[in-house]
């Protein structure tokens, strides 16, 4: 997520998956002034939203990894519990959001679910004050699958899509589409960002290699070479 730094100037429109939420706001920290979210879990954006809320709620940074801590993590999630500083957070996100956490709050359902953490790319003490002022509202966020978002998307373009971990649990059959469709929405210049597990990598690569003919595209690979790590792509068209 932090290689998104270098390629992300204020006109730089981005599409990226909600996940924990910190996708998105390392984006908007880096400066991208239009984000586009996506995720096939609706509590992924309402995560992404209570993180953006308590971020307008809290001045200091202490207080909301203080917050983030709170909520637990994916192996060990925490309910809400009503304090003044929920209530705080809360007071920042519009109705209909609050209603489906304090819902999902009485119902004893996690905010995240599965591989969703909260805890995940805290933003640093040094840039919090930054992004705080700079965050305004919600991302605007689109709800659908992965093979489903082409449909979505219709004819908008983007500079730099970024797919973290979502390939690898896709349909094997559907990856290539992905990658396929993925391609009509790319502006001239842009950057396709996969955050792919090792232990998918050969499945993601011999896709990549089908999809994108080396003649036209440059795909270059951060590799990690511990087996439960992940690696970053990166690919673009080649520069004439």
């Amino acid at each position: 997520i932090y290689e998104l730094k270098n390629h992300i100037t204020p006109d730089t429109k981005v599409l990226t998956v909600s996940a924990s939420g910190e996708q998105p706001l390392f984006a908007k920290l880096y400066g991208a002034q239009y984000i586009l979210t996506f995720d096939i879990s609706y509590n992924a954006y309402l995560l992404t939203s209570l993180k953006i809320a308590a971020i307008q709620a809290f001045e200091k940074h202490t207080e909301y990894e203080q917050f983030i801590s709170n909520l637990g993590d994916n192996c060990k999630p925490r309910m809400l519990i009503h304090t003044p500083k929920i209530d705080k957070v809360l007071s920042h996100m519009d109705n209909i959001q609050k209603n489906h956490i304090l819902t999902m709050n009485r119902i004893k359902m996690p905010i995240f679910l599965g591989d969703i953490s909260c805890q995940d790319y805290i933003i640093p003490q040094p840039d919090y004050k930054k992004l705080r002022e700079s965050l305004k509202s919600p991302f605007p966020f689109i709800w659908t699958n992965i093979t489903e978002l082409d449909k979505k998307l219709g004819n908008d373009k983007f500079d730099i899509i970024y797919y973290s971990n979502i390939l690898g649990f896709a349909d094997k059959n559907n990856i290539k589409s992905v990658l396929e469709s993925t391609k009509k929405h790319l502006n001239q210049n842009g950057k396709i960002f996969l955050v792919v597990e090792n232990k998918f990598l050969d499945l993601i690569v011999n896709n990549i290699c089908n999809v994108y003919d080396a003649q036209n595209w440059d795909a270059n690979l951060l590799y990690s070479p511990n087996k439960d790590s992940f690696n970053e792509i990166i690919i673009q068209h080649k520069q004439r």
